[in-house]
């Protein structure tokens, strides 16, 4: 039984990264032959795996103890769920949301209450190699569709991107690419962190790269400010690492090699999609995509309707921004109870995850930072983790930065 939850968890895990969707309004997986695929009740397959991940390694903790650990306490989980019911019951009753839109709101908090993971070293690396090779091996065959379908890769429309092998990939310009961001900064960490030979760590860099080129292709410009805001961070912590070690390390010698190989190709990235993209929107004065006067739009309304700001209105707003859709969505007061919740759930969970972390290293903060950076400009620009393959995807992505096979005590902080 063992091993049948184990190994049942990790083909969940590889399935979790793949932008496939199944519609619960026609109770068929969205497979559409057209760029854009529609849907009325499209959940991902992602979610669902990892929601049975969580569900077999939480009986696990009861069952085999020694190998399942839950992020949280029994208690603080039960907590978790009432709050969760109370919410679920104020959007039902009172903001007048639809069922599935207070659960796409308030999963979150559900999921982290039940987090629960392998203790054993070698089953987090499994989990770790599987799913980042899962999430490679998709983005590779979508790239080779791209570059066999397209009429001109170089110059890639939205419709061709969003194409694969014939069918739409649902919500390709929206949070498939922001998963994508997620997932190269944890190859990142392997190639800075994980203790690999010459062949794999240079396999990672050409995972890092081939996730640089869709998003590139992609032509998102959310993409373009993670990037920076990653490279900026990376940047930071590289001067301030040698004015403390003044010394050279493998990962350091990485990313000169890498800067040297993109700026050796700078002609060829220019004609990205991605840069063509941001050249028109910036010759139109359009790089903001109207985002500041929706934002203004949304302030005012909110603050000219009390009732609306503080009870919601149990609909999604249309601001592109995570705050504003919440509070729209189911108002002002059960936010901040949510918000309350998680923060408290999520630094209960590190409390008593501190006793398998002995020491931050560079590279643990940096992938973090680089994580929550990723996750601020979603938040930003859509509604980041009330998209349940967003969120599906974050939470995984996090625990696989704490997996990180870098030492035979844990994960990425230990030291």
């Amino acid at each position: 039984m063992r091993k049948v939850i184990f190994w049942a968890s990790l083909l969940c895990f590889s399935c979790v990264p793949i932008p496939l969707f199944f519609d619960l309004s026609g109770l068929v997986f969205v497979l559409q032959e057209a760029s854009f695929p529609e849907a009325i009740a499209p959940v991902p397959v992602g979610l669902f795996a990892v929601s049975f991940v969580f569900f077999l390694y939480f009986f696990g903790s009861f069952v085999y103890p020694d190998s399942y650990t839950r992020f949280v306490g029994l208690s603080v989980s039960l907590v978790g769920f009432f709050v969760f019911v109370v919410l679920m019951c104020w959007s039902l009753f009172l903001s007048g949301a639809s069922f599935l839109r207070a659960l796409q709101v308030y999963i979150p908090l559900l999921l982290l209450s039940f987090i629960s993971y392998p203790t054993g070293f070698f089953e987090r690396k499994l989990v770790f190699w599987v799913t980042l090779g899962s999430i490679s091996l998709f983005v590779f065959l979508h790239l080779f569709s791209i570059f066999f379908f397209a009429e001109n890769w170089l110059v890639t429309t939205s419709y061709e991107f969003a194409m694969f092998y014939g069918f739409g990939i649902y919500q390709s310009l929206v949070t498939y690419t922001a998963v994508i961001s997620l997932y190269m900064v944890v190859a990142l960490g392997a190639i800075l962190s994980v203790r690999v030979g010459l062949v794999c760590r240079f396999g990672l860099m050409l995972i890092v790269l081939q996730m640089l080129l869709v998003l590139a292709l992609g032509a998102r410009r959310a993409s373009i400010v993670e990037l920076i805001m990653i490279a900026s961070i990376a940047a930071v912590f590289a001067v301030a690492y040698l004015l403390v070690k003044v010394r050279f390390s493998i990962g350091g010698v990485v990313l000169f090699a890498m800067a040297l190989f993109l700026f050796s190709i700078v002609d060829l990235i220019s004609s990205l999609p991605v840069f063509r993209r941001l050249a028109e929107s910036y010759s139109s004065s359009t790089l903001d995509s109207g985002r500041f006067e929706i934002y203004g739009r949304a302030i005012r309304e909110l603050s000219s309707d009390y009732i609306l700001l503080l009870g919601g209105r149990g609909a999604a707003s249309g601001y592109h921004n995570f705050a504003l859709d919440l509070v729209y969505s189911i108002g002002l007061v059960p936010l901040l109870i949510f918000l309350v919740a998680v923060i408290a759930i999520f630094a209960k969970g590190l409390k008593r995850m501190r006793h398998e972390v002995r020491k931050s290293s560079w590279s643990s903060l940096f992938l973090f930072l680089s994580v929550i950076a990723c996750f601020f400009v979603q938040s930003m620009v859509n509604a980041s983790v009330t998209q349940p393959y967003y969120l599906a995807n974050l939470l995984v992505v996090v625990l696989l930065l704490y997996f990180m096979p870098n030492r035979a005590s844990g994960g990425v902080g230990s030291s």
